[in-house]
């Protein structure tokens, strides 16, 4: 049984020449230096850390003479030491974690080569971390950039899961309690609605009540102005150009008011919440938090601590441009085998708001290997059981499953077919292919066609995206259903019989599948973010044919050039054949 208390240190054979490696450094460059008691490694368990070895010694900064300590764990030299100061509380702020362990970048270089000189490098950046800590006006703005961890870190207030818009705007919101103290914020009573809807459940009318209301700051407060009174709070909220407050006078008067406080800088947008009782003010004046009585003023803040789960968050963290665009995208999927299962997967993951999956198949336990769905969906249509496991994933966006052929659907939905952005296709059978691109034609509807598919073995995948009516899918074969762009070819047939059932199936796993899938749902995205707008065929190899029986054809050969064939992507215009029988006359 493992140990979950004191984890065995799984200890490389390099732990010991490369801490000598750093002992060396240190005494040549620093000269006097001591180790760290066992007692002084212990001291570090309170704070999460189980460090092995230690130096420690003294250094100069402006005129200040400050102790030092390198600490490294049981994954040293695969792990970076950690950089501290030798006195708790010699310093404080930004950056200055519980132990008085520096905070220094993620993703550091890990030379276990060269333990020495990627010590260096985390000295330089400590000790860019001291000088900002002496220096009080330096110190305080770098406090903003972290305030949040400081607002977590310090108080251990209720948790409040938002759904709000991070817009930079003040305003009232709509705070709902539900079971097991869970309080959740959304910007108005629809959007509330909807995401108790797409949970299974409805929301109750006795669950609405709680005022709340958000207050957009001009910047994050430093760390000296996080409120711990109201006083403290008024006082912060004074001082800024916040808009509304007059509006959050009126609400606290009334009664209880949760406040949600915002603000953003260049890394994105944040929030901390706080509950307020209900303020008494001064009379013959105006209702203004200027004048709330002193008694209230020295009450003590109800903390809370603010997580956010809105998409911009979600699908970017304030990083991804395209997050509301894409949450406004609606999009339609034919098809939820194998591919198109993955398909709708990758385009949930990435934000696209509202998904239609159409599907009259079941799912089987012999597509369970290389579907998104396992063993507990077998019986269960394929379209409703993919939306029902992305909607619980995702409740901000829409996902729907239609349990049909795609034939019955377009004919429901003929009215508002024209509101979908994309009909994305990954069924991969010709006859019903040219099917779908006739009924596109016939009913001059302007939605973007996507086609999608694998060529034998899953050794390719393609895709094709028409914005308009013309090019057509068609412009792409010759009426006997070969592609003018097949990547690979076979001398043997590819499929294989079901075993005594008569049925065929294309032999591939799911490391092939998923590779193409998420290739070809970036194509799909870069046309829902606006990245591309004309007729475009995106083609992708990933393995090698040899072994299986196939090879590459020589156009595949040729537009690659002497790059590795089995690794190849290209993007290549889709264009229209005069002749083409579908819409030669467009």
């Amino acid at each position: 049984m493992i140990d979950t208390v004191r984890p065995t240190a799984l200890r490389s054979g390099k732990f010991a020449t490369s801490c000598d490696a750093v002992s060396e450094f240190l005494a040549n460059t620093l000269g006097v230096v001591t180790a760290v008691s066992p007692e002084g490694l212990a001291s570090y368990k309170d704070a999460g850390h189980q460090f092995l070895r230690g130096w420690e010694f003294g250094c100069d900064f402006e005129g200040a003479r400050l102790g030092l300590r390198v600490l490294v764990d049981q994954d040293f030299p695969f792990s970076a030491p950690r950089i501290g100061l030798a006195g708790p509380d010699t310093i404080s702020g930004a950056h200055i974690e519980a132990g008085s362990l520096f905070c220094l970048p993620q993703g550091q270089i890990i030379a276990w080569d060269r333990p020495a000189d990627a010590l260096a490098i985390l000295l330089r950046q400590a000790g860019e971390i001291i000088s900002k800590a002496l220096n009080p006006e330096l110190e305080r703005e770098e406090t903003r950039r972290e305030i949040i961890a400081y607002w977590t870190r310090e108080n251990a207030g209720r948790l409040v899961t938002s759904y709000i818009a991070p817009e930079g705007r003040s305003r009232k919101i709509f705070r709902v309690d539900g079971e097991g103290r869970k309080i959740r914020l959304f910007d108005n009573r629809a959007d509330a609605q909807a995401f108790f809807e797409t949970g299974g459940k409805t929301l109750k009318s006795i669950q609405f009540g709680k005022p709340a209301f958000l207050l957009w700051l001009r910047r994050p407060p430093a760390m000296d102005e996080l409120p711990e009174t109201i006083g403290d709070l008024i006082r912060l909220l004074v001082q800024e150009p916040v808009e509304n407050l007059d509006d959050l006078a009126m609400l606290t008067s009334k009664g209880r008011t949760t406040l949600i406080l915002g603000f953003s800088d260049a890394d994105g947008r944040g929030f901390i919440g706080v509950e307020l009782p209900k303020l008494t003010y001064q009379r013959d004046v105006p209702v203004k938090l200027q004048f709330v009585v002193a008694r209230d003023r020295a009450q003590a803040l109800t903390q809370l601590r603010v997580r956010r789960a809105d998409p911009e968050w979600v699908f970017g963290r304030d990083g991804n441009p395209h997050v509301s665009r894409l949450q406004a995208a609606r999009i339609a999927l034919i098809g939820a085998g194998s591919l198109g299962s993955y398909l709708a997967q990758q385009l949930a993951s990435a934000g696209v708001g509202s998904i239609t999956i159409i599907d009259p198949e079941a799912l089987a336990f012999e597509n369970i290997s290389r579907h998104l769905l396992g063993s507990e969906f077998v019986g269960a249509s394929k379209a409703e059981a993919v939306a029902l496991r992305l909607q619980r994933q995702f409740r901000t966006s829409k996902i729907v499953g239609v349990d049909a052929r795609w034939q019955d659907w377009v004919v429901s939905a003929r009215e508002e077919l024209s509101d979908y952005d994309m009909i994305l296709c990954s069924i991969g059978d010709w006859p019903q292919e040219v099917h779908l691109t006739d009924f596109f034609q016939s009913n001059g509807s302007n939605v973007a066609l996507f086609y999608a598919w694998l060529e034998p073995h899953a050794i390719a995948g393609q895709a094709v995206l028409l914005p308009a009516a013309s090019p057509c899918f068609c412009c792409g074969f010759d009426t006997k259903a070969n592609a003018h762009r097949q990547m690979s070819e076979w001398d043997e047939p590819t499929s294989r019989a079901i075993p005594l059932c008569g049925g065929q199936y294309q032999p591939y796993g799911i490391g092939a599948l998923s590779g193409h899938a998420a290739a070809i749902a970036g194509f799909a995205l870069r046309y829902l973010s606006g990245e591309i707008g004309e007729p475009a065929h995106f083609l992708r190899s990933a393995g090698d044919p040899t072994p299986l029986g196939g090879r590459w054809r020589d156009w595949w050969s040729k537009e690659c050039g002497e790059t590795d064939l089995n690794y190849r992507v290209r993007t290549l215009p889709w264009r229209k054949q005069p002749d083409c029988p579908m819409c030669g006359d467009n």
